[in-house]
């Protein structure tokens, strides 16, 4: 009989405090990396947010942001669309509910490593990406500020950041203007 072990992510979970063990993640069907809806710039008009976003981390100023929304350039030799913001993290810091909602995917998604979506209503959700790990599951009510999961490495990351997007009915927007 072997001996029962406990994985290194639920022991660091529970040692982090405010998460529940990481669920176990499957790949959405739908939303993988270059298959994601549409962009919309600045140019085409910024739809009105009818809730207020808070920032997704703790301390965030605007100088933590390391590659904004439109075209980055993406590790490799060809530039890429950025659907979102990536914003400078620490291993293991807090990634916070931008508006309350409730969770509908928290899983893996290629390129984006452990995400996060909360649903806020009226068409507007958040993802999260690059996650170390989800503190919660499909399903659950949150609210603004709420713990919902910590920052990492996992996906295509060069290295410990936040990749948060707005997406307004299944549309990329940039989020940068709304926090």
């Amino acid at each position: 009989m072997r001996p029962f072990l406990i994985p290194f992510t639920m022991i660091a979970c529970f040692a982090l405090a405010a998460c529940t063990p990481a669920p176990k993640f499957r790949t959405h069907p739908i939303e993988e990396r270059g298959g994601g809806p549409a962009t919309v710039s600045h140019a085409e008009g910024m739809p009105a947010l009818r809730i207020k976003l808070a920032p997704p981390l703790q301390n965030f100023t605007r100088s933590r942001v390391i590659s904004p929304f439109g075209t980055s350039a993406d590790p490799g030799p060809r530039a890429r669309r950025h659907d979102g913001i990536d914003i400078k993290a620490s291993a293991g810091e807090e990634v916070l509910a931008a508006a309350g909602g409730t969770v509908v995917f928290a899983g893996r998604q290629r390129g984006y490593g452990n995400v996060v979506m909360v649903d806020h209503g009226a068409g507007i959700v958040t993802l999260y990406a690059h996650l170390f790990y989800a503190c919660v599951r499909k399903g659950d009510r949150v609210g603004a500020g709420a713990t919902i999961g910590r920052a990492g490495k996992r996906g295509t990351a060069t290295g410990v950041h936040l990749h948060f997007e707005v997406r307004v009915n299944g549309v990329a927007i940039d989020p940068a203007p709304y926090l």
